[in-house]
């Protein structure tokens, strides 16, 4: 009998029990998991989003630093491009500032000459006519011209100020012939306006620039006759321990609050002033407080409105110098010690040189004219030998003061005194190393009388 064996049915495991195990097998597997992950430990599927999400992250900031690259890119552009233009414009600027420059100093050049024909003739005429009237008019005629110089010296020492072109040269000097100088210009000045003058003398020496503190003082002086209706104005000094105050005071219409700081700007002046007065071109001020920044010396300014004004400038003390016999004043002694000398003119400008001839002569003096070096040089080999020469800086074909008083010091020592509408630094120093004299055009006349009684050796 054949027996016959059939398999075993498949063991199906029990639902509950199998879904049983696999819960502990999930929750064993999650309890791993995150006891994994609490030990820092990532998974790769974990570091794969985080370099995905870093790539992400690191493309966008890419990106925002490349825009802001190109942004900061094109404002380095703009601002270079504006820096270049801001550089270009100050170039131009200071360039047309240099051309007004050059073209004031030969504008005014031009028109000193003429000025000092014009004021040399007057004079001459003032001096030699006998008829009132003539020299009533003459002399009106030369206050006008003397208006005209102050108003271009004015534009010029500005232009010159704004361009550096003064240079503070600083000595010891006593003040009292500066004041007195001043005060014997001024005194006339203020009898023509009704007011009346006073100087208080000052013995104290200072230190400080002469031609600058000149240039102030004729400044606000100047200026207290333009604003003086009537009253007086005070020229004189104030000692401190640190130096003195060189003040000017006037009786004038003084200076509203509101405008304190407007008057020290150019072209700015007060809308009060007295009726008749000339009135300028508003830089006096201006020009007083920058030469006192150029000395790095203290401004003075007090004013009451309706009562008057006080301005000045403190100058430190200086230690005197050996005295110097003063020369003799203007309409004094100075025409007798011209009369009957020699002397050589040298200008280029032959309406100069003929007011010159004229009022020399008028003087008792001979004269020998030359337009130029070669003519000059000639009269020095003749009789009579010229016992000085006044010579003008600027020659022609560019021939200055310096290589005529080589030639002249090659050959015999003779007396010079300078002429020139504009010094150059340093050229005043220059020319007293050399026992040279310097006037500034255009010629004051008693000043020329001075100069010449001073330097012309005595007979």
């Amino acid at each position: 009998m054949t027996r016959h064996t059939s398999n075993p049915p498949p063991y199906m495991p029990d639902p509950q029990e199998e879904n049983r195990r696999l819960r502990r097998v999930v929750e064993t597997l999650m309890d791993r998991a995150e006891a994994i992950q609490g030990q820092g430990v990532v998974s790769a599927y974990d570091l794969f989003r985080q370099a995905a999400s870093l790539e992400e992250t690191v493309r966008a900031r890419t990106a925002e630093l490349e825009t802001t690259n190109q942004q900061l890119s094109e404002e380095v552009t703009r601002r270079r491009d504006a820096e270049q233009a801001m550089l270009q414009a100050k170039a131009e600027a200071e360039q047309a500032n240099e051309n007004k420059t050059r073209f004031l100093t030969a504008v005014s050049h031009d028109l000193q000459q003429p000025l000092t024909a014009a004021r040399l003739l007057l004079h001459t005429l003032v001096e030699n006519s006998t008829d009132d009237e003539a020299q009533d008019l003459a002399a009106g005629a030369d206050a006008t011209l003397k208006t005209m110089e102050d108003l271009l010296l004015s534009l010029v020492d500005i232009s010159r100020l704004e361009t550096g072109a003064f240079h503070c040269q600083p000595a010891p000097f006593p003040l009292q012939p500066m004041l007195e100088r001043l005060a014997t210009e001024y005194h006339v000045r203020a009898e023509v306006e009704g007011l009346s003058f006073r100087h208080m003398p000052c013995s104290a020496v200072v230190h400080a620039d002469p031609v600058l503190v000149d240039r102030v003082l004729h400044n606000l002086l100047s200026n207290a006759l333009r604003y003086t209706e009537s009253g007086r104005i005070v020229l004189g000094c104030r000692r401190r321990p640190s130096g003195v105050d060189v003040l000017v005071l006037d009786t004038g219409v003084g200076v509203p609050a509101d405008q304190r700081e407007r008057i020290f700007r150019e072209f700015s002046q007060l809308d009060a002033r007295p009726g008749g007065r000339e009135k300028g071109l508003g830089l006096g001020l201006a020009i007083v407080e920058r030469i006192a920044a150029l000395m790095a010396t203290p401004l003075i300014f007090h004013s009451r409105p309706g009562h008057g004004s006080t301005f000045g400038i403190h100058l430190p003390y200086g230690r005197a110098e050996p005295e110097q016999p003063a020369p003799a004043g203007p309409g004094r002694s100075t025409p007798g010690r011209l009369s009957g000398r020699h002397l050589a003119v040298v200008d280029n400008d032959p309406a100069v040189l003929t007011a010159l001839e004229n009022l020399l002569r008028s003087w008792g003096s001979s004269v020998t004219p030359c337009l130029d070096r070669e003519e000059l040089l000639g009269a020095m080999e003749q009789p009579p030998v010229p016992e000085l020469v006044l010579l003008d800086y600027h020659l022609d074909d560019g021939v200055l003061a310096d290589a005529v008083l080589d030639t002249l010091e090659s050959g015999r020592s003779v007396p010079v005194i300078i002429m020139t509408s504009h010094p150059e630094p340093g050229m005043r120093q220059r020319m007293a190393e050399r026992g040279a004299r310097v006037l500034a055009k255009p010629l004051d006349p008693d000043k020329l009388r001075d100069a010449l009684a001073a330097a012309l050796p005595r007979t």
